[in-house]
Parts: structure tokens; C-alpha cells; sequence
């Protein structure tokens, strides 16, 4: 028997990523995934970041790490 796979909403707190592609996941400890990177706007226009954020998987929190790049 196959099982039906359902995906829902999540509830958040904290500074959300901006929607992107091209990014990074990372998962860095237990309890925490890194997003690092990527493009944000639309193909043909976009402009690529060097953002990074973690996302504490047991909080539901995102935050945005500073001063990683210059």
C-alpha cells in the first residue's frame, strides 16, 4: 500500500527568507537547517544574493545571520 503524501502550511515566527531559487539547504545540526544564497526576482531578471538564514526546526523560527560576507 502506497501512502498519500499531504503537505500543510506551517506555522512560523521570525524573519522569513525571501522566495528564491537557485539557494542552498544545509542541514548544520539537529535542530537547524541553513538557506544560503540564491536568486530572487524572475528568470531573464533576477539578482543573486548571498543571504543566509536558519531555520530551528523544534522553535518553527527563521533568523538572518549578519556579517557572514562582505
Amino acid at each position: 500500500m502506497v501512502s498519500e503524501i499531504i503537505w500543510e502550511p506551517l506555522d512560523y515566527t521570525g524573519s522569513l527568507p525571501p522566495a528564491s531559487f537557485g539557494h542552498t539547504l544545509a542541514q548544520i545540526s539537529k535542530t537547524r537547517i541553513l538557506l544560503f544564497g540564491g536568486a530572487i526576482g524572475n528568470p531573464g531578471d533576477y539578482r543573486m544574493t548571498n543571504n543566509a538564514y536558519v531555520y530551528n526546526l523544534f522553535k518553527s523560527s527563521w533568523s538572518i545571520l549578519h556579517g557572514i560576507l562582505s
